[in-house]
């Protein structure tokens, strides 16, 4: 059983000319997800509330281990994150304090997000085929030779941010080795418009770093954060989040 980082990936450097930037649409179709995982996410996440002037700050930790195979998806999570939840969903009234609620931190790693955690061949293919290739640039970095693929491309927004929008768009910065794998990315989202028709303004960034490295035939996320600001009524109501996602195979620990 190999585990193999996708950032030490040692490869010949043959760097390829701009104008190719197939070579990673190639490459990510050697990754079918399809070998059993054993693997620990965890979560940590940090927000803060403000509302004309009053700051809120919540934060807190969550941590599951993962299986995945031929019978689908499953999760585990502690007991004392299992009583902790079973507490707050008895408990009626708004919740307070410092610590981050157990049950929103389990909306962060539902279903969905973890298999994309585990496979990222199909997020990177839409992402790419879905952008603007813009530009090809060469650098060293930890110590080998990289591509950064430039892309541009339309953020999907919710409802409530595409409301009376003005302007929005989004940058993606691909690092990958000369063969194309990916070694890490950054998005960059940026939008804005008003509240109301006359007075009223928000605007709002994301950006998210990840970085990768290939499991038997998965290309997983090694680390992944998150960063978001949304400013609202003129900057009265802001909020600001960091999450940060970590993949590690069981047997590294």
């Amino acid at each position: 059983m190999t585990f193999t980082k996708a950032l030490l990936i040692t490869l010949p450097i043959t760097l390829l000319t701009a104008g190719q930037p197939e070579d990673p649409l190639k490459t990510l179709g050697r990754f079918k997800g399809t070998a059993p995982l054993s693997v620990k996410v965890r979560l940590q996440r940090w927000e803060e509330v403000t509302h004309r002037g009053k700051a809120i700050i919540t934060q807190g930790n969550l941590s599951l281990d993962v299986t995945q195979n031929a019978d689908g998806l499953q999760t585990y999570l502690e007991k004392q994150y299992v009583e902790l939840a079973a507490k707050e969903s008895l408990n009626a009234g708004p919740e307070s304090g410092s610590e981050m609620p157990i049950r929103s931190l389990l909306k962060d790693l539902d279903y969905g997000r973890i298999h994309h955690l585990l496979d990222q061949e199909e997020v990177i293919k839409g992402l790419i085929t879905t952008a603007t290739f813009t530009a090809e640039r060469t650098e060293t970095w930890e110590g080998q030779a990289v591509r950064i693929l430039e892309y541009t491309f339309k953020p999907h927004l919710s409802p409530e941010e595409s409301y009376r929008l003005n302007r929005s768009e989004g940058h993606l910065f691909l690092r990958t080795n000369a063969e194309g794998l990916p070694l890490e990315s950054e998005i960059q989202v940026s939008f804005e418009g008003r509240t109301s028709r006359m007075f009223g303004r928000f605007l709002g960034t994301k950006r998210t770093e990840t970085r990768y490295w290939v499991v038997k035939d998965h290309l997983a996320v090694s680390e992944r954060k998150v960063e978001e600001f949304l400013s609202r009524e003129d900057g009265s109501n802001v909020t600001k989040t960091r999450r940060v996602f970590s993949v590690v195979p069981n047997e590294w620990r």
